[in-house]
């Protein structure tokens, strides 16, 4: 039984040195080379395409400090296409005015989508005076920045404390650097010492045994033979212990390496607000659509069009008072060119949800169950649960007027981007809450804004924020109920249309909408 303990004892320890005998490293960060990937409109150092994720970062025309300001702009038509999410956008070459000598996009009968606005403008100026001024103060901001950081790297807390284990120190790490960790090699390399340790006290004991039973076999031949073994196993046992380390460095050096680990840490890059792409940027205000984005330039009614028109007023960060959602969905569906204005009569000013879907059908729209579609095959259109509405925008997306927690956090964090240390914009609207103050940066709408008392008490007292949302899943599982859009049904000439009672008074409608309206009703 002894034998085969001491046998077992010798076989464990000659496996362990291929996890080898390493060099013991003090904790180091290795820095690596810097490439940013700024999105088109941030401000870059001079000529320092690789900090642009377009690879172009290219000279404006506004000075600044001793020199001027230079910007992350398209390369390509495929950069436009890709930020702008549509088809058809061409990179053009920047010339004095708007532009400010910085390439932009553009689409046939549309209006040009600049990078360069006041607030990349402020950030580029922002950037240098962390410098001193210099426009190469980008790079000198921006690592002092990284300085600032810098995070404090502690080393773990062994459970089993090993003698002869390498003391850790604790290290400052900034990111964009390659971390070196020692700590699994130095407890291996530790436990590895350690085991050796074990294991030659334990051959020398069994030297010590084989020699008493030697001195007191006597004549007994075996029980010298006996002996003999134990002290020959013990001492090839050591030897091949202490000379494993030589023979496996002989045979591959690499098996007596245990490597650090290498851990790249990733630079942080501030995004850029949405509204720095489009025309007039965050500071729009206006009484209608036009007035804040421009005329609609798009294919009547389209998809595209759609979309294109939401994205750039998702980008403005509009709020408006409560109950906006009939009133912001017929304004977009005038201006998309969906429907005449003159049709809607009263219907998409009272802010009444049924009583624009009236409109919409008695102008020849046609009413469908939302689940008669796929979310991706819905037409442009409105979307309605009867007490609220949205518009379709084709594609599975949709826009809205809405006050939901969640889009008024988004709203406050982009504000705060463009405006650090103003006052959020309340979800909350009461009379007793006087100019809403935190609500002026987004009340692009004068006549509409939170402090207004338009709509206010209808049916909600919460203020409301235009959204894009580019995936409608929830809203189409749980809130829509029924699309109308202009004609044609996909069920053909299957649209019945009924007797209905609605707060109009007996009107004859579809009879999808009837029934999704009696449904609310009760």
């Amino acid at each position: 039984m002894f034998k085969k303990i001491i046998a077992c004892s010798f076989l464990c320890f000659l496996i362990m040195p291929t996890f080898v005998f390493a060099q013991e490293a003090d904790p180091e960060i290795t820095g690596t080379s810097e490439i940013m990937t700024r999105e088109m409109g941030q401000p870059c150092p001079p000529d320092a395409d690789n900090w642009c994720a377009s690879n172009d970062c290219e000279e404006s025309d506004i000075a600044s400090g001793t020199g001027k300001l230079w910007f992350c702009d398209c390369n390509t038509d495929s950069d436009c296409e890709e930020k702008v999410g549509s088809t058809g956008y061409s990179c053009v070459d920047g010339g004095a005015g708007a532009a400010h000598n910085v390439d932009y996009c553009q689409k046939e009968h549309e209006a040009p989508l600049y990078f360069v606005t006041d607030a990349s403008i402020a950030l580029g100026k922002q950037e240098q005076e962390m410098r001193g001024g210099d426009t190469q103060g980008v790079v000198g901001g921006l690592a002092e920045s990284a300085k600032k950081q810098a995070v404090q790297i502690k080393p773990p807390i062994m459970a089993v404390a090993l003698p002869g284990l390498a003391k850790w120190e604790e290290f400052s790490a900034t990111a964009g650097q390659t971390l070196n960790i020692p700590y699994i090699a130095d407890y291996i390399i530790a436990l590895y010492k350690y085991g050796l340790v074990i294991a030659s006290i334990l051959a020398v004991l069994a030297l010590m045994i084989g020699g008493i039973l030697y001195m007191i076999a006597g004549a007994n031949s075996g029980s010298v033979g006996q002996a003999k073994k134990i002290m020959t196993g013990a001492i090839s046992g050591l030897l091949l212990l202490l000379g494993s380390y030589l023979i496996l460095l002989l045979l591959n050096p690499n098996l007596v390496k245990l490597s650090e680990l290498q851990i790249d840490t990733i630079a942080g890059a501030k995004l850029p607000d949405e509204s720095m792409i489009f025309p007039g940027g965050s500071t729009a205000t206006g009484e209608s659509i036009e007035a804040l984005i421009g005329p609609y330039t798009g294919t009547p009614c389209s998809k595209e069009g759609a979309y294109a028109t939401a994205k750039k007023l998702d980008g403005l960060n509009i709020c408006v008072g409560p109950n906006h959602c009939a009133w912001t969905a017929s304004r977009f569906l005038i201006y998309i060119q969906c429907i005449d204005a003159a049709k809607l009569a009263t219907g998409g000013n009272s802010g009444n949800t049924t009583q624009l879907a009236v409109m919409l059908e008695k102008a020849g729209w046609i009413t469908e169950k939302i689940h008669d579609y796929k979310e991706q095959d819905l037409p442009v259109g409105l979307l309605s649960s009867l007490y609220h509405v949205g518009v379709s925008l084709g594609n599975g997306k949709q826009f809205q007027s809405a006050g939901m927690p969640n889009m008024f956090v988004n709203l406050n964090k982009r504000l705060q981007q463009a405006n650090p240390g103003a006052p959020e914009c309340s979800r909350l609207n009461d009379e007793t809450l006087g100019k809403q103050d935190g609500c002026n940066l987004c009340a692009k709408i004068p006549s509409q804004s939170p402090s207004t008392p338009n709509f206010r008490g209808k049916s909600h007292n919460g203020n409301q924020t235009w959204v894009l949302d580019e995936q409608l899943s929830w809203w189409y599982a749980t809130e829509w109920k029924v699309i109308i859009h202009p004609p044609p049904a996909k069920r053909g000439n299957l649209i019945t249309k009924v007797p209905c009672n609605t707060s109009m008074g007996n009107q004859i409608l579809s009879e999808a909408f009837c029934t999704a309206l009696k449904a609310a009703q009760k």
